[in-house]
């Protein structure tokens, strides 16, 4: 958890029962950020996730997004999700959708 934004959320958190003081506390707060809805870090990576569909704007790569955060420990290329998820896609399209995602 040592990513600047991270910490700068756990910081600057708005957590009414934020105790930075104890290993406990930071627990806590880390996981209100990760977790609440109306956390800076949740609504930053909300505004990400949005603009990001929006430039994808396809019911795919919604799938494809919720289809690698559930796979995350693996690694995929365009022709396995192709495969794996049933895409009526090309490979070029997935690809292109792929590049979209990483670079938000």
């Amino acid at each position: 958890m040592s990513d600047p934004f991270v910490i700068y959320c756990v910081i600057q958190s708005d957590y009414e029962n934020k105790d930075l003081t104890t290993r406990k506390g930071v627990i806590d707060t880390v996981s209100y950020e990760f977790s609440d809805r109306d956390s800076e870090m949740s609504m930053t990576w909300n505004e990400y996730l949005v603009l990001t569909l929006d430039q994808v704007n396809d019911k795919n790569a919604k799938n494809i997004l919720l289809w690698l955060y559930k796979y995350h420990k693996r690694f995929w290329n365009p022709i396995q999700l192709k495969k794996e998820m049933k895409l009526a896609l090309d490979i070029d399209d997935i690809y292109r959708q792929l590049i979209i995602l990483s670079n938000a």
